[in-house]
């Protein structure tokens, strides 16, 4: 027996605008504090392991001493940065919050949801199977790897529909959690995804186990574990689909790393929704007619309203875009902290749009598990420093030479002894 889908009435509407307002207010606020800090940033506080092209020297006439009374201007690629983070954690979350008002409801009696997502991922990719191939012929600068990479259809259908096929499952079965599971529950299973990345590596032998893994590995799982028992609406439907969910976006990156990066082939993120986006539409509508067509009732699409469907396309495009820009000007370290701010931002605006409460014992684990993700984005971008620190703790606690805090030879001394 299906849920029936309720009239969307006016009331219904503005519920919907009024979340998503809501949602872009708070992190407007967000974006405002990190205009403001970066207005107080100056060249010099760029991390070590910064994108090198994302900053520049001044010229050699501006330097020397500046005038106390004269504002300095922060770096221009530091405020671009932090622009298009801002712009990325609000598609982003506007994303997630707009789908799990569509799916599940507002909680109230006026709208009980439309908990169809087969249909609502293949509205997705035909929305951006359509919206790519405009962009292809209007500005075909936007996709650069269309340029350089011979996709043949031999090659598109050993790589690209393998690919799909993973993301196509995944959009479907993360999206029928947020019918079973709140959101800020959802975003603390996702922090597992390195995890199941780093499984699936070993067992294709693209990373070599080591002590550090095992110990990131436990500590990731640990946090999760500890949230998953903290939740206060626990549903093991829910649950068992974010996994499954999960498991199946785990095999997509695997993949595109030995399908794709295996071979050689480099796709910018628009040429890979170009490339993408037609398998996962027919992928997704074929389940759609064989499992969810007879189930919607009649009506029910033309109920949810044609302006609330364009506008979840075009923000599900514009996350797209967010995403290209996003990769273009950060480096890995501000993709990281910035996934950590979006996380927290969604939960935390989740948990008053959604009357979502999370548990102290939730919040702790949640919390255990990002600092273990943490470690993991750093011990990636610096493996060989690591791997060197824990070879010379166990062999008696020697402090690692590292290339910023090498220590000179004594006078006469052989630099090798």
């Amino acid at each position: 027996m299906h849920r029936s889908v309720c009239c969307l009435d006016k009331t219904k509407k503005s519920g919907c605008i009024d979340a998503i307002s809501q949602f872009i207010r708070s992190s407007a606020i967000f974006a405002s504090a990190a205009r403001h800090t970066a207005s107080t940033m100056s060249s010099s506080d760029k991390p070590d392991d910064a994108d090198p092209e994302a900053s520049s020297a001044p010229p050699e006439d501006a330097k020397g001493v500046v005038d106390a009374g004269a504002a300095v201007e922060p770096p221009k690629s530091t405020l671009r940065t932090l622009f298009f983070v801002s712009i990325w954690i609000l598609n982003s979350g506007t994303m997630i919050m707009f789908n799990k008002w569509i799916l599940s409801g507002d909680g109230s009696d006026d709208y009980d949801g439309f908990p169809f997502p087969m249909f609502l991922t293949s509205y997705h990719m035909a929305f951006a199977t359509v919206v790519t191939q405009i962009l292809s012929k209007v500005k075909p600068g936007l996709f650069p790897s269309r340029a350089t990479v011979n996709m043949t259809p031999h090659i598109y259908v050993r790589t690209i529909v393998p690919i799909g096929v993973c993301f196509a499952a995944s959009l479907v079965f993360c999206n029928k959690a947020y019918i079973y599971l709140s959101v800020a529950f959802i975003q603390m299973i996702k922090a597992m995804t390195p995890v199941a990345v780093l499984l699936l590596s070993f067992l294709f032998e693209l990373e070599r186990p080591s002590l550090i893994f095992v110990a990131i590995i436990s500590a990731i799982s640990l946090g999760v574990a500890i949230a998953s028992y903290g939740e206060l609406r626990f549903n093991l439907t829910g649950f068992i689909y974010q996994w499954m969910g999960l498991a199946c976006e785990s095999t997509r990156l695997v993949l595109v790393n030995v399908l794709l990066s295996g071979r050689g082939l480099k796709l910018d993120p628009l040429s890979s929704l170009y490339y993408i986006a037609p398998v996962c539409m027919v992928l997704n509508a074929t389940a759609c007619f064989l499992f969810e067509y007879s189930l919607i009732p009649s009506g029910a699409v033309a109920q949810l309203g044609l302006m609330v469907l364009v506008l979840n396309g075009l923000v599900a495009f514009c996350l797209n875009l967010a995403v290209v820009f996003l990769i273009k000007n950060a480096s890995s370290l501000v993709l990281t902290l910035a996934g950590v701010v979006k996380d927290i931002l969604i939960i935390s605006i989740s948990m008053f749009l959604f009357s979502a409460p999370v548990s102290f014992i939730q919040a702790f684990g949640y919390t255990f598990a990002i600092a273990g993700l943490v470690l993991y984005k750093r011990y990636k971008s610096n493996r060989e420093y690591y791997e060197q620190f824990t070879f010379q703790w166990a062999m008696g606690g020697c402090k690692p030479q590292h290339k910023y805090n090498k220590v000179p030879p004594a006078d006469g001394a052989d630099a090798d002894d």
